[in-house]
């Protein structure tokens, strides 16, 4: 749980509905003499307030007074940052010095950082907003020509940015404007041309539409571009052909060697030749059988009587 989104004094979060069931709002105790910023919620002020106008602050190191009218809605970092904003304009109107006005820039970064913590003082508040106050105002009555003739200067300075603002301005709007004119009119022309042209086909008009003269463009004979070395080894034609047959062969070579093995098959002196007798084989070898005994008839006997 963040400890600055919750009540000081009871605790509450509004963010969580749990534990806000009566719908309360924090509020932030922005303290001119000291730096509070601790949060209070509406019920805790009305009960404390109900007893007296004012009440510590409860966070130990802190004891600010707590009052209802400069109590705030917002947290105090938002407050810090306007306070800020407010408190930067107020002495830079006063420490209005440029670097020209000092003898070495180291001399004006010390400028700039004594303009810096009058600046921090005065947000934060406090004994030292009281003192950069006094300070502001001490330098502001001792110089006072020098910051009046400086914020003239910035001041015609600002004017003459803004005059040169506005007349980039107006002729930006210018150019604009007579492009926009010079459109108009070749759309117009362009249209005058296509009725003229129309009217003259259609034999409403004697006079031929007169063309506008096309725009030269100069043309010059441009260097070759450098590129790549030719390959020796392209080629095109017939040369390319035989190149695209693998190996050199060719449909004639086809045919020739389907020939020779069509005749290579046909040896007719094979054909007189006998038959050699078939030779048993002298044993038997592994994994065959003999062959089987021949069935011999049962030769039959009459018996005598």
């Amino acid at each position: 749980m963040d400890d600055d989104d919750v009540c000081v004094i009871c605790g509450v979060d509004p963010s969580k509905k749990a534990s806000n069931l009566t719908r309360r709002t924090l509020q932030t105790n922005v303290s001119r003499e000291v730096r509070c910023g601790h949060r209070f919620c509406n019920a805790c002020v009305e009960r404390h307030i109900a007893k007296k106008s004012q009440f510590p602050c409860p966070v130990a190191g802190c004891g600010a007074a707590v009052r209802k009218a400069q109590l705030d809605a917002r947290t105090l970092e938002d407050i810090e940052v306007e306070r800020d904003a407010t408190h930067r304009k107020r002495v830079l109107a006063v420490f209005n010095a440029t670097p020209e006005s000092f003898a070495t820039p180291r001399a004006y970064d010390d400028y700039l950082e004594e303009v810096e913590d009058a600046i921090y003082a005065l947000t934060r508040g406090g004994a030292a907003a009281e003192a950069a106050e006094k300070k502001l105002s001490a330098h502001a009555a001792a110089n006072a020509d020098g910051v009046a003739a400086r914020a003239a200067a910035k001041i015609e300075q600002d004017r003459l940015a803004a005059a040169e603002i506005d007349d980039d301005r107006a002729a930006a709007d210018a150019a604009a404007a007579k492009l926009r004119s010079k459109r108009r009119l070749d759309k117009q022309a362009k249209s005058d041309e296509e009725k003229h042209a129309l009217a003259y086909a259609l034999g409403d008009r004697a006079d031929a539409p007169v063309r506008r003269p096309r725009r030269h463009v100069s043309a010059a004979v441009l260097p070759a571009p450098i590129g790549r070395p030719a390959n020796p080894r392209h080629v095109t034609g017939d040369a390319l052909a035989r190149r695209r047959k693998a190996g050199g062969w060719t449909a004639d070579l086809f045919k020739k060697r389907a020939r020779d093995e069509l005749l290579a098959g046909c040896d007719a002196s094979g054909l007189k030749r006998k038959r050699p007798p078939y030779a048993h084989p002298s044993g038997l070898l592994f994994g065959q059988r003999t062959a089987p005994a021949a069935h011999k008839r049962a030769k039959i006997v009459k018996a005598e009587t």
